[in-house]
Order: C-alpha cells, then sequence, then structure tokens
C-alpha cells in the first residue's frame, strides 16, 4: 500500500475533525465567531492544493484505488472548487441566517470532495459505487441547509429520491457489465 495515493482523502478527513473541532471548543463559546470555520477551511484546502502538486503520480493504494495523473488533476480541480465555494459561502451564510450551521455545512462539502476524489481514483465497480455514494450522501443533506427556507425540505426529498433511483440504475448496470 502506497498512502501516497490517498493523502489528499486523509487530509480532508483531517481537515474535517479539526474544524468540528473548533467549532465545538472555540466558536460555541461565549463570544465566539463562526468566522474560523471558514479561515481554517480556506487555509487547510489551499495547504492540501499546494501539497498536491508534490505528490507522486501512477502510484496504487490498492488494485482498487489507484492515482494515475488524471485522477491527481481532477482532484485538484476539486480542491479549487472547494476552496472558492468555502470563500463564497461565508457572506451567503451571514445573509441567509445559517452561519450556526458553518461547521456541518464545511464539513458535509469536505466528505463530498472526499468522495469525488475517491470516484475518480476507482479501479473496480465496487469502489466505484461506495464512492459514488459517498460522493452522493452529504449532498442530500446540504440541499437541506436552510431549514428556515419551505423550498428546503421538498428539495432534499427530491434529490434523495432522484439520487436513489440513480444509485439503482447505477447496479442495475454494473450488475449486467459484471
Amino acid at each position: 500500500m502506497n498512502w501516497g495515493a490517498v493523502t489528499l482523502e486523509i487530509g480532508l478527513l483531517a481537515l474535517s475533525i479539526v474544524v468540528l473541532g473548533w467549532d465545538l471548543i472555540v466558536a460555541s463559546g461565549p463570544g465566539g465567531s463562526r468566522r474560523g470555520d471558514y479561515v481554517i477551511g480556506a487555509v487547510g484546502l489551499i495547504g492540501l492544493l499546494v501539497w498536491s502538486f508534490r505528490l507522486p503520480v501512477d502510484v496504487p493504494f490498492t488494485e482498487a484505488l489507484v492515482q494515475d495523473s488524471f485522477a491527481l488533476f481532477v482532484k485538484q480541480v476539486l480542491l479549487v472548487a472547494g476552496l472558492l465555494a468555502v470563500v463564497a459561502a461565508y457572506p451567503y451564510a451571514d445573509r441567509r441566517g445559517w452561519t450556526t450551521r458553518s461547521a456541518e455545512f464545511l464539513v458535509l462539502m469536505f466528505f463530498a470532495m472526499i468522495g469525488g476524489m475517491a470516484l475518480v481514483s476507482a479501479q473496480e465497480f465496487l469502489t466505484l459505487f461506495v464512492a459514488f455514494e459517498l460522493l452522493s450522501l452529504p449532498l442530500y443533506s446540504l440541499a437541506a441547509i436552510e431549514k428556515n427556507r419551505p423550498e428546503s425540505p421538498e428539495g432534499a426529498l427530491k434529490i434523495y429520491l432522484f439520487g436513489s433511483v440513480s444509485s439503482a440504475a447505477l447496479l442495475l448496470g454494473i450488475g449486467l457489465l459484471f
């Protein structure tokens, strides 16, 4: 096993734990600000993006998960997209009034990014399906992050039903190919 192939995924998992810890210990205290969640998330994503340019290419973690040059490029694109989302999310969350759920938003977004990174590295059907589910399940919760809007639960239910049908279709297609 070459752990260099999953360094970005492990880094995002560690970043999620740090953001949750910061939110639990510092930001939830008296006079705490949720801005630190976004700063930690942005700095962590910048660090992972810089680190991604030093990672080896064409290294397998296992036979089911391989980091080739295309997978590394897509992982870098996901990191940039996540960084842009983190930078844009704080003013939006402040304006909409859900800054108290900032850590949950960031952690769900990071888990979806981990799923996307695993998806592009997948070499087997089972790994592909698990990565697809890891990508899609946090997105169902992110669709309902604005609890005050009446459209939020309805949109989350619709995306959940669409996602479960697409997962069933993916499993059927994998079964037919296998």
